[in-house]
Order: C-alpha cells, then sequence, then structure tokens
C-alpha cells in the first residue's frame, strides 16, 4: 500500500520523525582534555554534550603511534549528567614514547595525541622544557554578564600558547569565571565549564597539551567565600570533572592540592579557597591554605630534590600588602611558611600565582637567605586593569603590564647551571617584559 501526502502534511510528518529521533539520540558536541602526563600514564576527561542514559558509554583507545598493535582499550560510562564528562587515566604506558588516542562517545570522537616523560633521573641530564602561564579568563554571556560591558576578549592567546608546545600549561585564574547566576547549584557550575569551553575557543590547547587547573576563588565561588561556603562542594566536584583527575589533597586535606614534576622541576599546586578562613578580624589570624595544607607543602619541599621547587597557587603570596585575597592577608601563616624554608634552607624555591587583573613580578629580600621571587600571571581572556590597585613595594621594577597575555617558562641549560627565563607576552606572543632567575641565584651559601 502506498500513502501519498500533501506537502503540509509531509512537513508535519518529518518534524515528527525528526523529533521521535532526537528524543532518542541527543545531539551535542564532545571534547577532550589532556592533564598530567607522566612516565607511565596520562590522565584525561572527555565531554559529550548530548550525553543519555540509553548511550553513556565512551571507549579510551590508545596506542603507541610506532605500533598499532599495541593497541589496548577503557570502557568508561558518563554517569554525571550535569558535566556530561568522564576521565581515565590512560595506562600502562611506556616512558619516553609517542601515544595516540581516540575517544569514543554517541556524540562523536576525538584523537589526541601525546608523549610521556623520559625516565631520566640518573641516566641522563635533565631536558630543556617550556611551559605557559595562564591568568585569569572569562567567556563572555551576554544573558550573564553586566549590561553593556563585554568583558572577555583576545582568545587567539590560545592558539599562541599551543604554537610554542608548551610541556605544560598552568591554569592560574582557574579557566572560569563564574557570575552570581552559577551559584547554588552544581548544574550552574557545570554549565559555566561547558559553556566557558566552547565560547573561549581554548580546545585545541587543553587537547594539545599537557593542562593543569588550579583552584581560584573565580571558580569557587563570590569574593569573600571560604571553607565555610555551601559551594564548596559544587566547587570541587566541577573541578575534579572539567580537569579530569581526583586530586591527591582532595582525599587526604579537603582540598584541590597536587604536586607535578617536568624533569628537575617540580610544581606544588595550593587551593587558596577550600581551606581558607576570613572570619577572624585580624589579618594575624587569618588562613588562606589551612594547617594541613600548610604541613603537606612543607614535607614535600623537604623531600623534594628538584633543581627548581615551584610553589603554585592562584592568590598572590609574596605580595606585601595585607588584604583578603593575598597571602599576606594570612599574616601568621604567611609568616610561618617563610620561616620555615629559610630555617630548612629549601633551595630552588619560586612561586607562581594569579588573581590581578595585570602582570607583575615581585621580588622578596630576606635577611641570610636567597631573594625570592613571584611570577604573577594577569589575564590571559578576562578583563585587563589600567592601573594597579595598590602599591606593591616589592615588585621587580616596570615588570606591571597592563594587558591581556600569557606567561612563557623556560627552563634550559646544563645540569648543575639551569636557568629559569621568564617572559610576559600579549595574545599575540610578542614579548613584554623579560626576566631570568638562574639556579645558582636560589641556593644558601653553606
Amino acid at each position: 500500500m502506498r500513502v501519498f501526502l500533501g506537502k503540509k502534511y509531509s512537513i508535519l510528518f518529518a518534524a515528527f520523525i525528526a523529533a521521535a529521533f532526537s528524543a532518542q539520540y541527543s545531539f551535542g558536541e564532545v571534547s577532550a582534555r589532556l592533564g598530567e602526563i607522566g612516565m607511565r600514564y596520562a590522565n584525561v576527561s572527555f565531554t559529550d554534550t548530548g550525553v543519555s542514559e540509553k548511550n553513556p558509554d565512551v571507549v579510551f583507545e590508545f596506542s603507541k603511534k610506532a605500533d598499532a598493535s599495541s593497541a589496548a582499550s577503557i570502557t568508561k560510562k558518563i554517569e554525571d549528567f550535569y558535566s556530561k564528562s568522564v576521565s581515565a587515566q590512560i595506562g600502562p604506558l611506556e616512558a619516553d614514547t609517542e601515544y595516540e588516542l581516540k575517544i569514543s562517545s554517541a556524540g562523536g570522537q576525538k584523537t589526541l595525541s601525546f608523549k610521556t616523560r623520559s625516565d631520566w633521573v640518573g641516566r641522563k641530564p635533565p631536558a630543556d622544557f617550556e611551559m605557559a602561564l595562564l591568568g585569569a579568563c572569562h567567556d563572555n554571556d551576554k544573558v550573564y554578564d553586566p549590561p553593556f560591558r563585554t568583558p572577555g576578549g583576545g582568545y587567539e592567546v590560545f592558539d599562541t600558547v599551543l604554537k610554542n608546545s608548551p610541556s605544560a600549561v598552568l591554569w592560574l585564574g582557574g579557566f572560569v569565571s563564574l557570575r552570581p547566576a552559577d551559584l547554588g547549584s552544581y548544574a550552574g557550575y557545570a554549565a559555566r565549564y561547558i559553556r566557558a569551553e566552547k565560547e573561549s575557543k581554548a580546545g585545541a590547547l587543553l587537547g594539545g597539551a599537557s593542562n593543569m587547573g588550579v583552584m581560584g576563588i573565580s571558580s569557587y565561588g563570590a569574593d569573600l567565600d571560604d571553607a565555610r561556603s555551601l559551594c564548596k562542594l559544587d566547587a570541587q566536584r566541577a573541578f575534579e570533572s572539567f580537569w579530569g583527575t581526583v586530586p591527591a589533597g582532595a582525599e587526604l586535606l579537603g582540598s584541590m592540592t597536587y604536586s607535578f614534576k617536568i624533569y628537575d622541576a617540580e610544581f606544588f599546586v595550593l587551593d587558596d579557597c577550600s581551606s581558607r578562613d576570613n572570619l577572624a578580624e585580624s589579618p594575624s589570624e587569618r588562613k588562606m591554605f589551612g594547617k594541613a595544607q600548610m604541613d603537606w607543602l612543607k614535607s614535600a619541599l623537604l623531600k623534594s630534590g628538584a633543581t627548581f621547587k615551584v610553589i603554585v597557587a592562584n592568590s598572590p603570596m609574596l605580595n606585601p600588602v595585607e588584604r583578603i585575597g593575598h597571602f599576606a592577608g594570612a599574616k601568621n601563616e604567611r609568616a610561618d611558611l617563610l620561616d620555615f624554608l629559610a630555617k630548612n634552607k629549601i633551595n630552588g624555591v619560586v612561586f607562581v600565582s594569579a588573581g590581578k587583573p595585570y602582570f607583575e613580578i615581585t621580588r622578596m629580600i630576606r635577611a641570610g637567605a636567597y631573594e625570592l621571587f613571584e611570577i604573577t600571571a594577569g589575564p590571559a581572556t578576562a578583563r585587563a586593569a589600567e592601573k594597579a590597585e595598590e602599591l606593591n613595594y616589592f615588585k621587580v621594577p616596570t615588570s606591571t603590564i597592563y594587558s591581556r597575555g600569557f606567561v612563557r617558562v623556560a627552563v634550559s641549560g646544563a645540569e648543575g647551571d639551569r636557568l629559569m627565563q621568564i617572559r610576559i607576552c600579549d595574545t599575540s606572543g610578542k614579548v613584554l617584559f623579560k626576566h631570568d632567575i638562574p639556579q645558582k641565584s636560589l641556593k644558601f651559601d653553606k
């Protein structure tokens, strides 16, 4: 039997079929992010915005680039239908080896390439490497942004960073800028991460390099939120889902605290929100990191044999202005850490941070100890300030840069004579300020 439909009914019938089809198969977009890459593993997270309970499976298939017969796979299910994401640790892998990773879901497929870290210790000198530091990011959203303003821009910065083939990218600004409407629900947090990744055009960088997230106030809550805030668990859950792994500190310390290594540099990433205590009226009694996190940092520094021991946080740590949002605003806690570094003669310490609408390098002169430096990354795609918020009388002269951009950090040189080169760049990669930190300048006299 043949059924003939008029033009009007044909259109209605087609619409009905399309609706029924889309109800069964949700169409969306897929994205993938590379996290920490080690010698025997790589952390990765994947998002399928059209995921449904009927098709939640994600297959991670990986193989050596030079050996297709080495293929193996891991299958996981997307169970978080707010973030629509799932993470996996790919391994076991071989050190110093190139891999291809194909990630497939009902919504599509992504292919990533990466190389595992070299097992160099005791075998050869540390290799030269470069990494990028990114500060505050903002995805423009007319619905939730303040009216008559366009806070975000300069999104070409992500492609510029990727062209330099960095060994890692540190997202010091936390990647998202939460709006008041995002707070109060995990759904709001998850939606902000999904939109930010799409609108900011950061996908190529997130999938093309090893990316490390840092918990900061812009991805945690409102400006004065601390450990008592009801948003804490939502913020941590969204952070874990986006960046792909549960940081060690989430279990042990209740914070998004972790460490990673790149050759002879070790990075200690702190969470300045999850344990923060703003309740005390006096800066002497406030806390930014809390005892558990500070004890972890001290222990890790004592054990580290790295040439450069890089302490990472979203908030400035050496800036001397005593205010909430600076480590100096937790006066006793900061003094305790600085005393610890001096008394235990910890060599090679450098600080990196964000939390300011401009770039700056801070130098702290210490009696009987080497000078400490802090590189503060200004906005990557958020709006830059036109003048400084306060007087940082420790800043390196002319290092304040009022621009969007990023920081290139290159470590090179022979073993025992390494050099850390700091280059503050605009979004196109043009160098705006230079500063070098020789390994030999970060040592106590014997």
